[in-house]
């Protein structure tokens, strides 16, 4: 017959290491969040709100300029 181990979560386990599972669900949360954050930011940017991700920097050149700089503009 074989021999069955037990270890319980606080003891080593049988290679010498063990990982506290409070660890293990604080990693677990931590990443959650930041992928729901995530996709946040990704709904907010498919709505116009803001740049995250899948737009690049706007190109200035091509933004209208405004009265003032009209006004100050060599011509």
């Amino acid at each position: 017959m074989r021999k069955v181990t037990r270890v319980s979560l606080g003891e080593a386990a049988p290679c010498g290491f063990a990982v506290p599972m409070e660890i293990v669900v604080a990693l677990g949360m931590a990443v959650g969040v930041v992928v729901a954050a995530d996709r946040l930011m990704l709904w907010l940017e498919s709505r116009g709100h803001v740049n995250w991700r899948r737009t690049g920097p706007r190109k200035l050149s091509a933004e209208p300029e405004t009265e003032l700089e009209l006004l100050l503009k060599d011509s």
